[in-house]
């Protein structure tokens, strides 16, 4: 990943395109996922476009006018545009018969409707609570079905809810030779460093007999036994060893992270056992607005940074995952630790938060979660409107945002190194990412770091488009697509494309080029 110095504002809108060839293809590494770019293209006002737009316009105002290129290309490095779609999971709660995952084929129908492949639930032991395990074993299954794994976290490591080795016992009677057909992986007990209790942490392990105190707690001797218990029993068992053995994510509500650091400190070196062994993948957890109160700006990319810095430590050479994050929309909220955002916001949040993560090196990130469990008609309850869908399961905003980019990138099939194409991306604190599928088809995804939020006044903010340019080589036919705002193409600008200028405001704005 580089970066570059920002450039100033540029001076037009729109689009302007130029020439007539395919790009020809090249095999390359997949380093470098992120093109990061800046350049001075000129001076002058930049034409005003908010997030109220149409997205039909927000493309060409001239085509095939002959001119030379004003920048220097090179060959960018892609990723592969399947890539994307793995990278999306959504957190479910099928064991609460009670709430919207009551209905289990709306929940069903729902993860089918944006095409997810991962969900991720607490598993319930029926020694623990039958009821909620039947109802449990009854929605897996059928989310298998629509080709949707789990990752699942394991109890509390203090045993309470039933030991490592009960839980691998069970998932291999409940799934059989089916395991790895239901279940990705399995996770660690979730921020279990939030149970640090009376004395922060203090007392008398049952585990080990010593006594533990504030710098040394009681709580990172648990997750440290239980992470290990986790990779002997499942790591060890054949039918259960091709699970992903995802380590623990931790509490953190200081900005600085520097509490979550020494948290992972805690766990990696003053246990007697430690988890870098023991994982297959490091794991966080993070939301945009997380104890922002009114002073943070309202961003996808808010503390990721800090959040993946942990995972040299906790899973040094490992993948890592983000297992939760997400946005809730209870505008009437008092709650200030977490911001609320509207439901236009996180529909354009959503695809942002995707490529932000995944731009950082994370592999995959859970939405939380998939549904409002319960209807909350004065928006006060935090709680119950974090979902994707409504509570009547309806899409929100943001759950049509990530159908769009589903279907979009979509592109299932074996492994391969995309050649990537020369070409140059260049504006005002842009952000991008080139994927290809194995067609040879490209999608480069843009975006820029800005607020469409207020926190203090609760409200939407209309956002000034800035002009992105993009230069291709080789010309081609481009097509733009803006997934927060409409189905399909908003834009055909035709073939023999060598130039595009496209204005962009806060949403993602993804270029098919072919």
């Amino acid at each position: 990943m580089s970066q570059s110095p920002e450039p100033p504002s540029m001076a037009r809108t729109g689009a302007t395109v130029r020439g007539l060839r395919r790009f020809g293809r090249r095999r390359i590494g997949r380093r470098h996922l992120l093109q990061w770019t800046g350049a001075a293209l000129g001076a002058g006002t930049v034409g005003a476009s908010t997030l109220g737009t149409s997205p039909a316009r927000a493309g060409v105002v001239a085509r095939g006018i002959a001119a030379p290129m004003t920048m220097a290309t090179q060959l960018v490095t892609a990723t592969p545009s399947d890539t994307l779609v793995e990278a999306m999971g959504a957190r479910i709660n099928t064991q609460l018969a009670t709430s919207a995952y009551g209905d289990l084929t709306s929940m069903r129908d729902a993860v089918a409707y944006i095409g997810l492949r991962y969900a991720r639930e607490a598993t319930v032991l029926p020694s623990f609570n039958a009821t909620q395990a039947s109802h449990q074993q009854e929605g897996w299954p059928m989310l298998a079905a629509i080709g949707c794994r789990m990752v699942t976290t394991l109890g509390k490591a203090s045993g309470k809810e039933g030991s490592v080795a009960a839980f691998a016992s069970y998932h291999k009677s409940q799934f059989g030779g089916d395991t790895g057909s239901v279940l990705w992986g399995v996770e660690s007990a979730n921020e279990w460093n939030g149970r640090r209790g009376p004395g922060n942490g203090s007392g008398v392990s049952a585990l080990t007999g010593r006594t533990y105190s504030a710098t040394y707690p009681i709580w990172a001797e648990q997750l440290a036994v239980w992470q290990r218990s986790m990779w002997q029993s499942y790591k060890n068992d054949v039918a259960l060893n091709g699970l992903a053995v995802v380590g623990p994510a931790l509490v953190n509500a200081t900005p600085g992270n520097s509490k979550v650091l020494v948290d992972v400190a805690n766990i990696v070196y003053k246990t007697t056992t430690g988890i870098q062994p023991y994982l297959t993948h490091g794991n966080y957890h993070v939301y945009p607005g997380q104890a922002a109160g009114l002073s943070q700006p309202s961003v996808p990319s808010w503390h990721i940074d800090q959040k993946v810095s942990a995972m040299a430590v906790q899973a040094p050479g490992r993948p890592f995952v983000c297992t939760e994050s997400g946005m809730h929309n209870a505008s009437a909220s008092v709650v200030t630790a977490f911001s609320a955002h509207s439901l236009k916001a996180a529909g354009i949040y959503a695809p942002r938060m995707t490529l932000e993560h995944l731009m950082r090196g994370s592999t995959r990130q859970w939405y939380f979660q998939l549904v409002d469990e319960y209807p909350d008609p004065t928006l006060t309850e935090m709680d119950s409107e974090f979902g994707l869908f409504n509570n009547d399961w309806t899409p929100k905003p943001a759950a049509t945002a990530w159908k769009r980019m589903v279907s979009l990138f979509t592109d299932p099939g074996p492994a391969f190194t995309p050649p990537g194409i020369q070409m140059a991306v260049s504006g005002p604190a842009l952000r991008s990412m080139l994927f290809q599928k194995r067609d040879g088809t490209a999608l480069l995804a843009l975006w820029r770091d800005v607020s469409v939020y207020d926190y203090k006044t609760k409200s939407d903010v209309s956002v000034t488009a800035e002009t992105a340019t993009v230069e291709l080589q080789t010309p081609s036919a481009v097509r733009v697509y803006r997934p927060s705002l409409a189905d399909g193409v908003t834009d055909d600008l035709g073939t023999g494309v060598t130039t595009a200028a496209i204005p962009l405001a806060g949403e993602v704005v993804v270029l098919e080029i072919f």
